[in-house]
């Protein structure tokens, strides 16, 4: 599937450089869903403590022959068998359209215990306001469950007990023909249309 939709590791990297410099000062950092571990490497070279879970046994080998923390578990079980209170922030990037209502719900308020007062839950998940994402683009993936949008993702942050949940348009996983592309629908349907296909959600506790 890789090979279909072009996939570049490299163009990841730079998107995720950007992730791990927010994180600064947030440590420990929890990756759920860390898969080849491009995040955890770059919160390394921060300095930032952080650790990764992932139930693929493929995706954890080769983050240990790198020399990151990595757990080789399902991210629900693993959060509800965690230390409550341990972690400054947690980082789940497209992992929730993974998931069904009900697992979601337990994703976030397993984030919220073992997070610390104050703490931070970044997530990434596809925005299904973008005509691409909801037209063509999430259903590519076999593994995808259903799209979150912005109020159901907000919901699930103040039934797990957040204090505010803040969400935003990201723009650094897009080429410069998609940035284009996307103001140019977002001004043909007078809004309607996101210009980026992926939100930034951040909720506090």
């Amino acid at each position: 599937m890789r090979r279909v939709v072009s996939f570049e590791r490299a163009h990841v990297v730079r998107e995720y450089k950007g992730l791990a410099k927010r994180l600064q000062g947030s440590g420990p950092v929890l990756d759920l869903g860390c898969g080849s571990g491009t995040l955890l490497e770059s919160l390394h070279k921060l300095g930032v403590p952080a650790q990764g879970v992932d139930a693929s046994p493929t995706a954890v080998r080769h983050c240990l022959s790198r020399g990151l923390d990595v757990v080789h578990a399902d991210i629900l079980q693993y959060l509800a068998s965690a230390e409550p209170n341990s972690r400054g922030a947690v980082f789940a990037g497209h992992v929730v359209e993974h998931l069904s209502p009900g697992q979601a719900r337990s994703l976030f308020a397993g984030v919220w215990s073992v997070l610390r007062p104050g703490g931070r839950f970044l997530l990434l998940t596809p925005d299904p306001r973008n005509l691409y994402v909801i037209g063509e683009g999430f259903w590519v993936d076999p593994t995808h469950v259903r799209p979150y949008p912005a109020p159901l993702l907000k919901t699930l942050a103040m039934d797990a007990g957040f204090s505010r949940c803040d969400i935003q348009h990201w723009w650094r996983d897009l080429t410069l023909k998609q940035v284009i592309v996307g103001l140019l629908r977002w001004g043909i349907t007078a809004g309607l249309h996101s210009p980026t296909s992926t939100l930034l959600a951040e909720a506090i506790k």
